[in-house]
């Protein structure tokens, strides 16, 4: 599939921005009035390329989801822009609704250029994800793919595992959603050994994995032997630290490091959106976008963790981790949520 930032975004501002302008004709919507709809037309504005785990995860289970045709719908393969940011974001997001799409997921902090134009495209059911975004409600719907609760497991492998005592986490920018997920695994390093130093980089990129290798080889420096690599690139991982990675199974890239990794699931939150479109749609009445922060945690089958690789953790870390996950589907644990950038010791 041919991205429309193949078509429009990398010939040049000038170029596509004479393509969103030749477009015309407002949304109307693609069902009349009290008619169940058919067909779901999706499109997504991300802020990175599609291979990077954010991006990657959710494109995979738009195709899931695809797949199961809620409500019986015909929904197209995915169709998006990558990199995009600033007035570049706001044109695509706004050539889509003009295309006649029904939901745009606006997959980063995209709730300034949402806001400017989503009234404009009323019958538009426009998605923001990720963390910082304003909740900004009618036609405006906020989605997290938080992952703070399988971070927190892979905590409890680290601290199960350290020889060091010093843990680490390399991320992208210090967001809610990013500070989240480190909080809980040090936190679940600590909840087994409670002494447990840690260390902190952030790359300041949403995708650089030679910056994410320099940051990790800089913690291995520092005498850390668990990382978890929320920034990717595990190569510093294949000499003798053990790592973790998120929204990806990393496990195949360096078999014999990688204890495990983190997984965010898209569906139970696509399937979700696609509940609220089709009911306004079905009933022909306005969308009414949520003013909290809407996450499906493990228990709703939105996190997990990867199987644990058995190369790397031994049978009785297993079991201690697989008690503690136990209890967390249960309900019967609730890691903390943790927002706070979090600090090297």
């Amino acid at each position: 599939m041919i991205s429309l930032a193949t078509t429009f975004m990398r010939p040049g501002r000038a170029a596509w921005l004479a393509l969103a302008l030749g477009l015309g004709g407002i949304h109307t919507g693609s069902a009349s009035a009290q008619q169940a709809p058919k067909e779901l037309k999706i499109a997504a504005v991300l802020a990175s390329t599609p291979d990077e785990p954010w991006a990657s995860s959710f494109l995979k289970a738009w195709g899931e989801v695809r797949a199961e045709k809620p409500h019986g719908l015909e929904i197209n393969a995915p169709v998006y822009t990558d990199n995009a940011w600033g007035d570049p974001a706001e044109a695509a997001l706004r050539l889509y609704a003009r295309k006649g799409y029904d939901i745009v997921f606006a997959l980063s902090s995209y709730s300034d250029q949402v806001k400017k134009i989503r009234n404009l495209y009323p019958k538009t059911l426009f998605v923001l994800t990720g963390n910082p975004n304003e909740a900004l409600g009618g036609n405006s719907f906020l989605l997290y793919n938080r992952i703070y609760e399988p971070s927190y497991l892979l905590g409890v492998v680290a601290g199960s595992m350290t020889k060091t005592g010093v843990v680490g986490a390399v991320g992208y920018f210090p967001t809610e959603d990013q500070n989240d997920a480190m909080n809980a695994f040090f936190a679940g390093a600590r909840s087994v050994r409670p002494d447990v130093k840690q260390k902190v980089a952030y790359i300041g990129s949403w995708w650089d994995p030679p910056l994410a290798l320099e940051s990790s080889k800089a913690q291995i420096a520092a005498g850390a032997d668990q990382i978890y690599m929320m920034a990717g690139s595990f190569e510093a991982c294949k000499q003798t630290v053990v790592c973790y990675g998120s929204y990806r199974d990393y496990t195949s890239t360096a078999p014999k490091n990688i204890a495990s990794n983190s997984l965010g699931s898209w569906k139970p939150g696509l399937h979700w959106i696609i509940d609220q479109w089709y009911q306004a749609r079905s009933a022909d009445k306005p969308y009414n976008g949520n003013m909290d922060k809407r996450n499906f945690g493990m228990a709703e089958g939105g996190a997990d963790i990867t199987p644990l690789n058995t190369a790397v953790v031994s049978p009785a870390v297993a079991a201690r981790v697989e008690a503690v996950r136990a209890k967390i589907l249960a309900k019967e644990f609730v890691v903390p949520l943790v927002t706070t950038k979090p600090q090297s010791d």
